[in-house]
């Protein structure tokens, strides 16, 4: 009834407004005509025009003398004077007001050209920002960490993402999931790709229909064939009235203070629409935990990891360390300490104890005072045998300076290290030349996704895999030979692409040209930079590698392939001569009277595949002997008050009996398992060192304990690169303004997350 009221009224201001108008309307349209036509009656949208008021009906007889072009152009003329007319129409502020009040009115029939126009108006952008949205949320799906993702999925999952609101409409559809679970049965060959592909293909074409009935939402997909498995479907009659008991929501409070600890989560994942949609499926009555509760809970978690890592510390007779230091995206300074030990079991164990904000200056003073607090809070001040670090000066001062530490000395990263000898190596005018070349070649193949998919073409066409130029970066370990390698694997279709007109110009592949004395000289740097790259590679494991392994590896390398040939060029004379030199004064190869015993030459001695010392000078070999023998003699005279227990042994027969068990009767004798040891044969490299300690400690109770100690030092300092890593990953762009605790906490749990 209202909307007939004011659509009367509306009626009348009409005809007021030509009423008032009338003489200076007839007086134009004599002007215009010479005289005044027959007047017709036309229908129009149900009604004649004689009902409506006299201005709009000489419209119409306008209309029917005018060209057709422009009849549109003066019903709209009409339609706008009449609604700026009126004082309620003048005083809105936005156009989407306008149509609402023609829509509540009822006036998209009366007022079609104008209604038509503002909806228009409104669906222009006047800015392409929706665009830089979409990228924005590509930027959040194919990060550093999922770089490798497809063309399809990557545009499937942004236009879920983008269009969630659609997604969200179609969810409250009851076939939905029936419809999901039909595609995915459907979907065999590549079952992740395909169930999002379809469900994308499913929000698009059922954009259109979502106020008709939910079975044509279904019709879309395909028939589902027969199931080749068995699928639990989702109960329709679900039972929403159920209670979720406090005991199963601290569960799913632990469980998602665990899952948001292990993928690197924001702490806003639990009050996420996402969260709460899948939740009111799981369990319709869970009550969502609040950001400060599951904050609460991670500190618990932290709390008892803590406590298992303290309790295993304890157990352990030695610790090793390592530290490096980091700045955020929010320039706040980070350091993190590691530690590493040989249990009980001969397992070799890697723990992160803490990566904190430093708010002091990087002295040697401060970061010494900041691992002594780190070592007390831990309880083993009185347990670290060395401390790892890279070669930074500020940093291995701050080592020196510490008390109670056995072994300071040569205790740099091996892999930092090696890295700085390659790299002054590769300052050579015409090898530094050449990577310029490359690095050209691939900034042009980086910059310009024209050539990139042109390479990628050319790469299919000659049978090779599609693989993505890499470029160099001077941080990162190995990336020269990696830039290289990969540049010389697609020679072929580099060349090609150069070479075509359409492609490139004549003077960019003059800029870009690699003569075949170039690419002679870049499979030459291949050869010499891949066993480096290996040894970085294995000086980086955790499990394996440790500090016994490199000055074996070292020597290996230099002697097996970076000797000295008659047929070597320039560059490789050059660069092998340097990578020695370099290599020798930074790891101290070379032996002379001032030379002092180290840690990592005790280990390879300790070390059963290396302990004939080949890898070492002759003269170096019986110093070595010695200072292992005169550490053997001081466990044996610490372990005269505390009396070594060794296992109880039974007795398989008579004559074992009889005889007492006489060969090992003198185990606790330094001397004879000095002697004992210096006659067991060499392993192999490939055999588990650990392993073999482990089946011979009742038979070197001394010599374990200098073992344990050795052995467990870490080669490298990459297992607190790892945590930055790994703390990148957290204090992102978007999660810069976290706070140093929680930095800490989830670092802590994501690095200790086999604990969890």
């Amino acid at each position: 009834m209202d909307t007939v009221n004011e659509t009367g009224k509306d009626c009348r201001l009409v005809q007021t407004f030509a009423q008032d108008n009338k003489k200076k309307t007839m007086m134009s349209r004599h002007k215009s005509l010479g005289r005044r036509p027959a007047l017709k009656t036309p229908w129009r949208g149900g009604r004649f025009v004689a009902n409506i008021p006299r201005r709009s009906r000489d419209l119409w007889v306008r209309r029917e003398v005018q060209p057709r072009s422009n009849n549109n152009i003066n019903t709209l003329k009409v339609e706008l004077e009449v609604l700026y007319s009126d004082v309620k129409y003048q005083n809105l502020l936005h156009i989407y007001d306008m149509v609402k009040i023609i829509e509540q009115d009822a006036l998209k029939d009366i007022l079609p050209e104008a209604y038509k126009l503002f909806i228009l108006i409104l669906t222009i952008p006047s800015t392409s920002v929706s665009n830089e949205r979409s990228f924005s949320c590509l930027k959040r799906i194919k990060t550093c960490s999922r770089n490798s993702i497809s063309q399809v999925r990557l545009s499937s999952l942004s236009i879920l993402s983008i269009e969630k609101s659609l997604i969200n409409q179609l969810k409250k559809t009851e076939s939905f999931y029936d419809d999901i679970i039909n595609i995915d049965d459907n979907c065999r060959e590549d079952e992740e790709c395909n169930t999002v592909d379809n469900l994308t293909q499913c929000s698009l074409s059922s954009s259109n229909n979502l106020n008709t009935e939910c079975s044509s939402s279904s019709s879309e997909f395909r028939e589902p064939q027969p199931r080749k498995r068995r699928r639990t479907y989702i109960d329709k009659n679900i039972d929403r009235n159920r209670i979720c008991t406090s005991e199963r929501t601290e569960e799913i409070h632990q469980a998602l203070a665990k899952m948001i600890a292990m993928n690197q989560m924001p702490l806003s994942f639990c009050s996420s629409s996402g969260f709460k949609q899948f939740m009111s499926i799981v369990e319709p009555n869970y009550i969502i935990c609040k950001e400060g509760a599951i904050k609460q809970r991670l500190k618990g978690l932290k709390s008892s990891v803590e406590y298992m890592i303290k309790k295993e510390l304890k157990d352990a007779s030695n610790v090793s360390c390592t530290t490096d230091c980091w700045s955020s995206i929010a320039q706040e300074t980070y350091i993190t300490v590691t530690a590493h030990f040989i249990d009980d079991q001969w397992c070799p164990k890697s723990y992160t104890l803490t990566t904190h904000k430093l708010d002091d200056r990087h002295t040697a003073s401060n970061l010494s005072n900041q691992l002594e607090i780190t070592f007390n809070k831990w309880d083993i001040g009185q347990k670290i045998m060395s401390v790892v670090t890279d070669n930074a000066k500020n940093v291995l001062n701050a080592v020196n300076l510490l008390d109670n530490i056995t072994e300071k000395s040569d205790l740099t990263c091996a892999a930092h290290s090696l890295q700085l000898a390659v790299n002054n190596a590769l300052k050579y005018d015409k090898i530094e030349n050449l990577i310029q070349v490359c690095s050209k070649i691939v900034c042009h193949f980086k910059h310009s996704n024209l050539a990139s998919q042109y390479l990628k073409d050319k790469q299919e066409q000659l049978g090779l895999p599609t693989e993505s130029l890499i470029q160099s970066c001077k941080t990162r370990w190995n990336s020269i030979f990696m830039m290289l390698d990969r540049l010389y694997k697609n020679r072929c279709p580099i060349s090609n692409v150069l070479a075509d007109r359409s492609m490139t110009t004549a003077a960019m592949a003059h800029k870009f040209e690699v003569t075949e004395h170039q690419w002679t000289d870049v499979e030459t740097l291949i050869k010499l930079l891949k066993p480096l790259q290996i040894m970085t590679t294995v000086f980086c494991g955790e499990k394996y590698c440790s500090s016994s392994m490199v000055r074996p590896l070292l020597n290996a390398v230099i002697q097996k392939h970076l000797k000295h040939d008659i047929s070597d060029d320039e560059i490789s004379e050059n660069f092998k001569t340097t990578v020695i030199r370099e290599l020798s004064d930074r790891f101290k190869l070379l032996w002379c009277p001032s030379s002092v015993v180290t840690a990592r030459q005790i280990a390879s001695f300790l070390d059963p595949r290396f302990k004939d010392l080949e890898h070492e000078p002759v003269e170096a070999r019986e110093e070595i002997r010695t200072r292992v023998k005169n550490l053997i003699n001081e466990v044996a005279e610490i372990s005269c008050d505390v009396q070594i227990e060794s296992p109880v042994t039974k007795h398989h027969g008579a004559l074992e009996f009889l005889f007492g068990d006489e060969v090992n009767s003198n185990t606790s004798d330094s001397d004879v398992q000095y002697q004992n040891y210096l006659a067991e044969p060499q392993l192999k490299f490939d055999f588990d060192a650990l392993e073999w300690w482990k089946t011979r400690a009742s038979k070197y109770p001394l010599i374990v304990e200098l073992a344990k100690k050795y052995l467990g030092i870490p080669a490298t300092s990459v297992s607190s690169e790892r945590c930055f890593s790994t703390a990148g990953n957290i204090v992102t762009a978007k999660r810069s303004c976290l706070a140093p605790e929680t930095v800490n906490m989830l670092v802590f749990l994501y690095q200790n997350k086999q604990l969890l």
